[in-house]
């Protein structure tokens, strides 16, 4: 019997012991830093086996496809095979909805499809906000990709929007850098027929008034800045008629700059509230009900 209460008494023992081992184990690691820095201990280090005498990059062996025959990098060879890579990932990791008429109109869109592209933000591009890495150097335009068999970043150049934040003074200017051409790659397009009626009015409108580019600072306001369609008429005034050589789809572009510390206040919830509180903005709801009427 009382070898009994001893087994017991010796396994209560060894029972709070390991808790306590387990309780001050977790307190020494999340104090890890602050023991270190009084006792003058190292609780981890980084091991390297790279020297400065043999570094270990100088033992990667890159693929012989992206090496010139001097065995120096090639950086054409390897941007067109990141290009390739992300294409390849693009295409794996995408769903494509099949939403078909009986006549075959839907999706997925047949090549040579005609769409009219709708919203300012179509023609001019919304590719980042005033904060972190600018879109620097060429790139392919939303028409281009959609409209080109083959199209490259030759065609446009990106643009930023800057503010000085002493007079306010807003200001568009370019961000190609020197030695980028911009015709180095090429891309395969998705080789539509895109309506050439409303760049060019977005275009106007945005060189007049709007001045929207690649790179804009963040915005609270619930405002992407879309033309009205009064405003539209104004450039050209049957530009409605275009829609029937284009009636496949209609694609439409809605683009508001943000950021992480920046964040619209008081978000309209549905497109009927939106019109309610915002009626100025409603036109890019008349705009799809235009087409849809036509």
């Amino acid at each position: 019997m009382k070898k009994g209460y001893a087994l017991r008494g010796l396994s209560s023992v060894m029972a709070a012991v390991f808790g306590l081992s387990f309780a001050a184990g977790s307190i020494a690691e999340g104090y890890s830093s602050t023991i270190d820095t009084a006792l003058g201990t190292k609780s981890e280090s980084f091991v390297s086996k790279s020297t400065k005498d043999d570094p270990l990059y100088s033992k990667f062996k890159p693929s012989q496809d992206v090496l010139h025959e001097d065995g120096t990098g090639d950086s054409h060879a390897l941007i067109q095979k990141a290009i390739d890579l992300n294409r390849e990932q693009l295409q794996e990791g995408a769903v494509l909805l099949k939403n078909r008429t009986e006549d075959g109109k839907g999706l997925p869109l047949a090549k040579g499809s005609a769409v009219s592209l709708l919203g300012i933000h179509s023609q001019m591009n919304l590719l980042g906000s005033g904060f972190g890495v600018k879109a620097q150097g060429g790139y392919i335009s939303l028409r281009q990709a959609l409209e080109g068999s083959r199209t490259d970043f030759a065609n446009t150049i990106a643009t930023s929007l800057s503010q000085n934040w002493k007079t306010h003074k807003v200001e568009l200017g370019s961000t190609l850098k020197d030695g980028w051409h911009g015709d180095e790659f090429d891309f395969d397009g998705a080789g539509f027929k895109v309506n050439p009626v409303l760049p060019d009015i977005y275009q106007k409108l945005n060189d007049d008034k709007y001045h929207h580019a690649n790179n804009e600072q963040p915005t609270n306001e619930f405002d992407p800045g879309e033309p009205s369609v009064k405003e539209m008429e104004q450039v050209k005034s049957d530009f409605r008629d275009s829609f029937k050589d284009y009636q496949d789809a209609a694609i439409v572009v809605i683009a508001r700059p943000s950021a992480e510390s920046t964040r619209a206040r008081s978000l309209p919830t549905t497109f009927r509230e939106a019109s309610q509180r915002e009626p100025a903005r409603r036109n890019r709801w008349l705009l799809l009900q235009t087409r849809k009427n036509r």
